[in-house]
């Protein structure tokens, strides 16, 4: 709520009660389906609704506010490259496992908000001397959900992410010990990425 002289605007109904949100403890999955017009109250219908969803990079924008709506799990399949155009969200009611490299070419954005975990599998990864990210974008669970790396597999050993990354909790399942090099380099590497405040669809502004 703004207030300019006598007059009160209400910019935007939050969700919950419209108190500051504390971003330790605010279930920020439900948060981006107020956002995204993809509450309970708004009834939507998903994009994808089987137990287990493959999904191949999509190709089409959704119609449903500016975002895919997944219920079950979700996992990728091959590797997705988001154009320089390109806006891609998810919203995923589950967990959601990451089986490829999701790259954003500039002025490109991706996020991936889950219900759930967000795990990476052990393939997506570089060897230890890379800092090239192999995944890219924001990445939300809610409270009570984790990001999990995956385990370390020579040629994939290290896990490198670029750009916002929010959980509940953090497993860091890599290890760079059989190889000898955990004094050298970190199993996991995070790097903020800026750009992606510029980038991001309106709805995701407000946060």
């Amino acid at each position: 709520v703004a207030r300019i002289g006598a007059t009160r605007y209400k910019v935007r109904d939050e969700p919950g009660d419209g108190t500051v949100k504390d971003p330790f403890t605010t279930d920020w999955y439900q948060y981006f389906l107020y956002q995204f017009d993809l509450s309970s109250l708004a009834n939507p219908t998903p994009d994808y609704t089987l137990a287990l969803n493959t999904i191949t990079k999509p190709v089409n924008p959704p119609n449903n506010g500016n975002a895919y709506y997944v219920t079950g799990d979700m996992e990728t399949s091959g590797d997705w490259v988001i154009g320089a155009n390109e806006k891609i969200v998810f919203i995923v009611d589950g967990d959601a496992t990451i089986k490829g490299k999701i790259t954003i070419t500039p002025g490109g954005f991706f996020a991936l908000i889950a219900n759930g975990n967000i795990i990476i599998d052990s393939s997506i990864g570089v060897p230890y001397t890379s800092s090239t990210p192999v995944v890219e974008g924001v990445y939300i669970t809610n409270p009570t959900g984790a990001i999990e790396t995956g385990a370390s597999v020579l040629g994939t050993e290290r896990f490198v992410g670029k750009g916002m990354f929010v959980a509940g909790n953090f497993v860091l399942q890599r290890d760079l010990q059989p190889w000898g090099h955990n004094d050298e380099a970190s199993a996991e590497l995070f790097i903020y990425n800026p750009q992606l405040l510029f980038t991001m669809p309106q709805k995701m502004q407000d946060l």
